[in-house]
């Protein structure tokens, strides 16, 4: 009776090792499956952030650079061959500038009307018109820490606030111009002397296509 006791014991005690084996296995099997999940996932958003695109434009280095009227600078920013404005033109994943625009009533009338003459494309936008604003930009902003337009013209705002103390800034727009149907570039007045640098490609949002860094 005793060796039957025994023997019983130890069958039990083996279902259970089994049982806790198995149990083990599978707790393990599906700890790795989570992970494996994970680590698709996160690949899968790398590869979205390296697809995505966004809109970039340049300070026109060829025409008017800089035109000094009173002590001051005006530049006008337009986009280029490389830009596109549909789907963007610059992985998110790059750095650029990001180019800030405050707009005010001081700056509403064109101080060098003799020297803008916005012209309109087949497609019937007014482009190079006179914005009504003063622009800075700031260098290096990866194109995916900008999540949201929000996000965009907080950076702008906080900036302006510390270089110039004046609040208003926000992200330039594609459609910032005052003339009707503005578009593809405008002029501003600027005290920023990095925008005289030529080769750098600045963040520019676009209200009605889908070529934001968001």
């Amino acid at each position: 009776m005793r060796l039957i006791k025994w023997f019983t014991q130890q069958l039990v005690f083996g279902v259970l090792i089994s049982s806790s084996m198995v149990s083990a296995s599978s707790v393990s099997a599906q700890q790795v499956s989570i992970d494996s999940q994970k680590y698709n996932d996160s690949v899968a958003i790398d590869q979205a952030v390296s697809a995505k695109k966004a809109m970039t434009w340049i300070i026109n280095t060829s025409v008017y650079t800089n035109v000094y009227n009173g002590g001051k600078t005006y530049v006008q920013v337009r986009y280029d061959e490389q830009t596109n404005p549909y789907s963007g033109d610059t992985s998110i994943s790059e750095a650029r500038s990001l180019l800030c625009i405050r707009k005010s009533p001081e700056l509403e009338s064109n101080p060098i009307s003799y020297l803008t003459q916005s012209a309109i494309t087949p497609g019937g936008a007014s482009k190079n018109s006179w914005s009504g604003g003063e622009v800075f930009a700031i260098p290096n902003v990866v194109g995916s820490s900008l999540l949201y337009e929000a996000d965009a013209d907080k950076k702008c705002e906080q900036a302006g606030q510390s270089r110039y103390n004046l609040s208003g800034f926000k992200m330039a727009e594609f459609h910032d111009g005052s003339d009707p149907n503005a578009g593809w570039g405008f002029w501003a007045q600027s005290n920023d002397p990095n925008l005289n640098s030529p080769g750098i490609r600045y963040w520019v949002k676009i209200n009605d296509q889908n070529a934001n860094p968001w």
